[in-house]
């Protein structure tokens, strides 16, 4: 048995075991806003603020991190990553191997785990949540079409079978990628209690049946509760409660913080950093290297942006070096491409100096000067974006110096997102924090033309260029490490010259908690996990 090991050189992995504690035992408590009581119990309650509310409680249907927060805390995938590190671990599968050519891999499941309804985790539970995102055709594949993160990542699989009750066999159309193992550990590839599954489409978007270290309570006002699970395979977590609550402004989170009516925010406001850094009531957590990249989409299928001398002019137009004063205090480096330095295929290219008459020239050869555009972007803070209505006055003004007549859209996260993915954008603001360490997650991800289904694009500029589909396909299935680079940095100068969208920057990932918070480490990939996280008394 053995995990991926293409951890990033500068990410350093912690090693925290895992916390038992007391179970409460009898009813569950009752809750009044986010004070927790019951007779001659003292509840341990984990307050945690974050941006915006999740989407849905359906992996299948997850592509945003908000809603990987309530996913990761609930479910458990077949393998994870190590808290605090990018490398993986077993989870439901205890060990695997991979069949000589490559073409199948088998997992052998973990004995004795059962879902928080009592269902038995077994090896039928685990094809079917697999297969049901698969096949089009299956009763649990609730969503038309196809699933975004199956599509995108695991296409390759051509089906998921129990052998036996504790075995689960994976078959591939070509041979497995070197990346497929950490792909298993991502929060759309959580296992649903089947029973959860049989109840339909509504019932399992807000209700999560998993067998992680929390169960769900409820979900109401955009607030989510959660209570320790205690028969949790890798122990009960020390929390009694995790309550996840919404406060849309990261300065107000902050001051929330401040006077203990939540315990952890996300999104730090960089202006505070420093403060937070110097006050001993607080524990500032970050991962540098930033892995968070924000980008500018313009929707390639849509004039005046289905013409690259408009996006030429675009990327000529946009002032990163201000962008990161006037909307990331400073905390934020300048992107070039998709990919971070840190991440093993990146390439150093030299960027585009702003030049405002080559894009007004450009724009007017195009015929688009003075052109009316919207730009779609999202009222909530989010990793690669602290300020969004700065960030979108900025580009906006911009895009207006060359002669564009730019519309600001701030929409809510739950129009936004989709308003992207369905193509109904002509530029939008979006970002990516990546769900594994490799380079095929952003590029073949973000720009490839298998991920540019409406409804479901992770691709949401629509980029479909054949050049740049040969080279990360040929990244996919490569097992050599010199050949995969190569063929990222290749691709990487096509989608350069083509601009189907302008990296704007790569950000650290922040959170802050009181110092009484133990235990808890911002995973540089994960979503926040809090099963090994404690309050001090």
């Amino acid at each position: 048995m053995a995990g991926s090991a293409r951890a990033i050189g500068m990410l350093a992995a912690l090693a925290l075991g895992t916390a038992c504690g007391r179970d409460t035992g009898g009813a569950a408590p009752e809750k009044s806003g986010n004070k927790i009581s019951a007779p001659g119990a003292e509840i341990s309650t984990f307050v945690y603020a974050r941006g915006k509310d999740s989407l849905t409680a359906d992996p299948a249907d997850a592509t945003d991190g908000e809603t990987a927060l309530l996913l990761s805390n609930v479910f458990d995938t077949l393998v994870r990553f190590r808290y605090g590190g990018p490398d993986v671990e077993p989870a439901l599968a205890t060990s695997w191997e991979t069949a000589p050519d490559g073409l199948s891999m088998t997992f052998h499941l973990r004995p004795g785990v059962t879902f928080h309804d009592g269902t038995p985790c077994d090896a039928a539970a685990v094809a079917l949540n697999m297969e049901r995102q698969r096949d089009e055709k299956s009763p649990y594949h609730f969503t038309p079409g196809r699933y975004p993160y199956w599509g995108d990542m695991l296409g390759f699989v051509s089906k998921t079978t129990a052998t036996d009750p504790a075995t689960v066999r994976f078959e591939f159309s070509q041979p497995v990628p070197s990346f497929f193992l950490d792909t298993l550990a991502i929060f759309a590839f959580s296992i649903v209690s089947p029973k959860a599954l049989e109840q339909g489409k509504a019932f399992v978007a807000r209700h999560p049946v998993g067998t992680g270290p929390f169960r769900f309570v409820a979900w109401e006002n955009h607030e989510i509760t959660l209570e320790a699970n205690p028969a949790c395979w890798s122990g009960r977590p020390q929390l009694d409660r995790l309550v996840f609550v919404v406060v849309t402004d990261v300065r107000t989170a902050f001051a929330k913080l401040e006077t203990g009516q939540v315990q952890g925010i996300d999104n730090v406001a960089f202006r505070d950093m420093e403060r937070i850094k110097k006050d001993p009531r607080f524990t500032l957590q970050q991962v540098n290297p930033g892995l968070s990249v924000c980008y500018l989409s313009m929707n390639n299928e849509r004039p005046p942006f289905d013409d690259v001398r408009v996006r030429r002019a675009v990327a000529l137009a946009i002032d990163k070096p201000r962008i990161v004063q006037a909307a990331y205090e400073g905390f934020a480096e300048p992107a070039t491409t998709l990919l971070p330095p840190s991440v093993p295929g990146y390439l150093a290219i030299e960027d585009r100096k702003r030049d405002v008459a080559a894009a007004k020239a450009l724009l007017a050869e195009a015929g688009a000067a003075g052109a009316k555009v919207g730009l779609m972007f999202p009222g909530n803070p989010r990793p690669y974006l602290p300020d969004p209505d700065a960030l979108a006055a900025q580009v906006r003004d911009d895009l207006r110096e060359i002669g564009l007549d730019v519309t600001l859209q701030k929409q809510e996260w739950s129009v936004h997102l989709p308003a992207l993915q369905n193509g109904e954008h002509q530029l939008g603001i979006l970002g990516w924090s990546p769900d594994v360490a490799d380079a095929d997650n952003f590029l073949y991800v973000l720009l490839d033309k298998e991920g540019a289904v409406k409804g479901s694009a992770n691709n949401v500029s629509f980029y479909r260029s054949e050049a740049f589909h040969e080279k990360v396909a040929r990244a996919r299935v490569s097992r050599d490490p010199a050949e995969r680079r190569r063929l990222y940095e290749e691709a990487q100068r096509i989608a350069f010259d083509d601009v189907p969208l302008v990296p704007l920057v790569i950000t650290p990932r922040t959170a802050a908690t009181l110092s009484t918070v133990k235990g808890f480490v911002l995973d540089p990939i994960a979503s926040p996990r809090f099963a090994w996280t404690s309050l001090a008394k």
